[in-house]
């Protein structure tokens, strides 16, 4: 059974999906009107509205970090599942995150092939990884997370 923060992660990237599909937050419900009708239950809700936060305010950034990290490929190219999968990863591998980079590259393979194609899984670890090794504390590895990961 996935845990409280792997069902927060899905409900962020399910946001994050629909926001991107309205062309931007402006046409968008509010994350918390969305995670009141489509939020599952046991969701860390606070967790997810973090996360979407972080991508909210440091998008610009992260799609930087992407671009670099995803040779030969533009952000606005990637599919708009793997971007937002790539988006939330980016988001939980930065400074100060409590969760270890191998478990947030996990979790997002797992969104990445639950949501994407075949191929979504391998691109999306092989982009974080590149991501991770480029952050000058190289995103420090550990043990996965307490609360699910």
């Amino acid at each position: 059974m996935a845990g409280t923060r792997s069902r927060a992660r899905r409900l962020a990237l399910q946001y994050l999906y629909y926001v991107d599909l309205e062309g931007g937050a402006g046409g968008a419900a509010p994350f918390d009107e969305f995670a009141r009708s489509f939020g599952p239950g046991g969701a860390d809700i606070e967790y997810a509205a973090e996360l979407v936060r972080r991508v909210a305010s440091g998008r610009e950034g992260l799609d930087s970090a992407i671009d670099a990290a995803a040779e030969n490929w533009d952000v606005e190219r990637i599919s708009v599942v793997e971007r937002n999968v790539l988006r939330l990863g980016c988001a939980e591998l930065s400074p100060g995150s409590d969760v270890p980079a191998a478990s947030v590259i996990d979790e997002a393979v797992v969104l990445a092939k639950e949501f994407g194609d075949a191929a979504s899984g391998g691109f999306v670890n092989g982009v974080l990884d590149a991501v991770r090794r480029s952050r000058p504390d190289g995103a420090a590895d550990g043990e996965p997370d307490e609360q699910g990961s």
